[in-house]
Formats: structure tokens, C-alpha cells, sequence
């Protein structure tokens, strides 16, 4: 396995922050929950953009091969 990268443990720290903020069984202010969506929605969208540029990476490994 890989070792992580900053990029990688700040993400994985941001999505921890947002899942709990959204599922906080207490009553937040309607703002921070909407940032909190946001912001899982954004670190969704770069990990599916990271996943396809590591496949397409593997892709070209395997053809050169």
C-alpha cells in the first residue's frame, strides 16, 4: 500500500469533519450544515477525478508492459 500524502490525509480529515457534522444528532445552524454538504460533495468529486487519473495511469503501465 501506497503511503498517503498530505493531499490525501487532508481530505480524508475534511470528509470525517463533514460526515459528522451532518449526522450530529444536535441541532446546528442551518449554514454550517450546508457547508458541510458542500463540502463532502466536493471532496466526492475529487476523489472520483483521482480515481479515474490513477486508473488511466495503470492503463498506460499495462499497455507499456
Amino acid at each position: 500500500m501506497p503511503k498517503e500524502n498530505i493531499f490525501q490525509k487532508i481530505k480524508k480529515g475534511l470528509s470525517v469533519v463533514a460526515q459528522v457534522i451532518i449526522t450530529a444528532p444536535i441541532k446546528l445552524p442551518s449554514k454550517i450544515v450546508q457547508g458541510a454538504q458542500y463540502l463532502a460533495l466536493l471532496l466526492g468529486l475529487l476523489d472520483s477525478i483521482s480515481d479515474e487519473e490513477e486508473q488511466e495511469e495503470e492503463a498506460e503501465e499495462e499497455a507499456q508492459k
